[in-house]
């Protein structure tokens, strides 16, 4: 009886114990599927925030190219830059100025809080350098301008620029979106896992005890 017991005891043990060895196997192997997923979701979000972001430099590089053909033939800035009427912090509407070769604002359309806009040196140096600068600019806080500056032939410079807000929140919702998406996907995965690894370990023999013949 007791030999029996302890052959019982046995089999009970390692049916107990194998499904947590199992589920060790099984999430090591939805580790390897969890470093896919965020890799390849991690790698659209970032794709998708950078296409968002360059396609809101569009208009402003399409202003600014017009703007400076027109000028560089021979067309008065003040014809074609409008008095100002766009107040950066709050508008979605595009704004375009433009400054002498000192850095010096000459026209403006925009605005912000009922001043005039004061945009660094450092990036009108660098569309010196390049010819065109396409930066994010923050007046303030909470305030964001895709901004686009065009160095012209004379020295001078042509700014166009518009709010981030509305692009902000689309990426906001695609960050939302992807997120949901990835936390998804790991809980699929690893649920898919451990349903392996318990339909595994059911299919397994269970250790018996063989019957004891009582001795002759």
């Amino acid at each position: 009886m007791p030999v029996r017991w302890l052959q019982r005891g046995k089999g009970l043990v390692y049916f107990a114990y194998m499904p947590l060895f199992a589920v060790k196997i099984a999430l090591m192997k939805w580790l390897q599927y969890a470093i896919i997923i965020l890799v390849v979701g991690g790698a659209g979000y970032l794709g998708l925030q950078q296409v968002y972001r360059s396609g809101a430099d569009d208009p402003q590089v399409q202003i600014v190219d017009d703007v400076a053909r027109a000028v560089e033939g021979g067309v008065d800035p003040a014809q074609i830059i409008p008095n100002p009427s766009t107040d950066v912090a709050v508008s979605l509407s595009p704004f375009l100025a433009s400054f002498s070769a000192e850095r010096v604002l000459t026209l403006s359309s925009g605005v912000m809080d009922g001043s005039s806009i004061n945009i660094p040196a450092d990036i009108f140096a660098a569309a010196k350098d390049t010819g065109e600068h396409r930066v994010t600019w923050e007046p303030k806080d909470g305030v964001r301008v895709a901004l686009v500056v065009r160095a012209l032939k004379d020295g001078t410079f042509i700014v166009a620029g518009r709010n981030l807000r509305e692009i902000e929140n689309r990426i906001a919702h695609t960050s939302t979106f992807v997120g949901t998406g990835i936390a998804l996907a790991l809980l699929l995965t690893l649920l898919l896992e451990l349903f392996g690894a318990w339909r595994h370990a059911q299919a397994k023999p269970h250790v018996q005890s063989a019957p004891i013949t009582p001795a002759q």
